[in-house]
């Protein structure tokens, strides 16, 4: 039988081995110095920088900081982490071992959308698992948010990082972001998260109105150009009894929820049984209109077709990571310590070309950097360029290039 790329790339790593050859990767190609330059902003402040390590045997340093990019690489290569966190921005040095309360005073405003948190909805992988199908709700996610965090907020400068096995990161480095308070963060997630909980019955998205505002609206149109692609052809999800019930929890009128039961009970597949849903739940809110029923009443099924397709396709954000000033969040080109891969980065306009499984693994890169040398006289080639790493580290510097630019920073590749 032949494996799928991820499986068979996945079983060529052995984890075992990672400790053994990160030493030569983060001495050749973690791009340390553009690392550092992105979390020091153009500022001496660095040591007042928290990062984290994670060794071998779930050794867990935290509140560690460095004076510069050297110092930074020789720690790597001594200590060997097989995770790098990256905290806030604190009002002292924390090599100042008489200072013990430490406030954080700065940092990125992230994002973590873990594909965990879309279970309930997909039915290609589950838990850990991840596929190219099931990376289009990545697609959606990235797409509904970076426009979002462009046009409303007008950020401009978003590190988009596949965290290397099963989610994505954004880091939002604009000034405005870094120094916005604990609950300015908050308000910003709940307006990108359109979810209201509803405690008697599964809906995670209510739109309180019969018409979309227009951050819903654009959200809308995002999500529905994906839904039949996604949620009926991938996906099928209305192809087994669990899945058609699930759906029916959504619908928050019981007369509409027996009629839309109704009409799908003879239909075969996804696709068949979703326009029979449509059609009822269009036709029940037009009698509704005509019978005059109270506005209470109607805006409870106006939008509920929206609801749903949001519900399946919109991105499920973990809020609690993006308010938390001092919440440590996995750094850009770590190496994933049970698949191998590098945490890299994308760009968000191809993000529906990405494939997250053949990401660039760190046995792979190695093979790479070995067979380039052997071939090549490559004295003047930076190390990255020899290896498949070439693509990420690029977007990357641009990334931190666009930011120098903006201080007026220049900057050297």
């Amino acid at each position: 039988m032949t494996m799928p790329p991820s499986e068979e790339r996945e079983e060529s790593f052995k984890p075992e081995t990672l400790v053994d050859i990160l030493p030569l990767y983060y001495n050749r190609l973690f791009p340390c110095e553009t690392f550092i330059k992105w979390l020091s902003y153009g500022k001496d402040e660095l040591e007042k920088r928290e990062f984290s390590f994670t060794l071998e045997g779930d050794i867990y340093l935290r509140y560690l900081s460095f004076k510069d990019a050297a110092e930074f690489k020789e720690e790597l290569k001594k200590k060997k982490p097989i995770k790098i966190d990256v905290g806030a921005v604190y009002t002292n040095t924390l090599k100042d071992k008489r200072i013990t309360q430490k406030q954080p005073t700065e940092r990125e405003m992230v994002f973590d959308i873990d594909m965990t948190d879309y279970d309930d909805v997909r039915t290609c992988c589950s838990e850990a698992s991840v596929c190219q199908k099931c990376w289009k709700f990545m697609v959606v996610a990235v797409q509904c948010l970076d426009v979002a965090l462009r046009d409303d907020f007008g950020f401009n400068h978003l590190l988009w990082v596949f965290s290397g096995r099963r989610g994505i990161h954004c880091w939002v480095s604009d000034e405005e972001a870094r120094t916005m308070s604990g609950w300015e963060r908050g308000c910003v997630a709940q307006y990108l998260s359109l979810l209201t909980s509803d405690t008697k019955s599964t809906r995670r998205i209510i739109l309180n109105s019969e018409r979309l505002d227009p951050p819903a609206s654009r959200a809308v149109k995002i999500v529905e150009t994906h839904f039949n692609d996604i949620i009926l052809n991938d996906q099928e999800v209305l192809d087994s009894p669990k899945g058609v019930q699930y759906l029916l929890d959504l619908v928050p009128d019981d007369v509409l929820k027996q009629e839309c039961e109704k009409a799908m009970a003879d239909k075969i597949d996804s696709v068949s049984k979703w326009k029979a849903f449509c059609k009822t739940v269009q036709y029940h809110n037009q009698e509704d209109v005509k019978a005059k029923k109270g506005r209470r009443r109607r805006i409870q099924t106006a939008l509920l077709i929206e609801e749903v397709m949001l519900h399946y396709l919109y991105p499920r954000l973990d809020i609690h990571v993006t308010t938390g000033l001092n919440h440590l969040l996995k750094a850009p080109f770590c190496i994933h310590p049970k698949t191998g891969y590098v945490c890299v980065p994308f760009n968000p306009k191809h993000v529906a070309k990405f494939d997250p499984t053949a990401v660039p693994s760190i046995n792979v890169l190695l093979k790479e950097l070995g067979n380039f040398e052997e071939s090549t006289a490559s004295e003047n080639v930076r190390e990255y360029r020899k290896t498949s790493m070439n693509r990420s580290v690029a977007i990357f510097d641009e990334f931190v290039y666009s930011l120098a630019r903006m201080k007026n920073d220049p900057m050297e590749f």
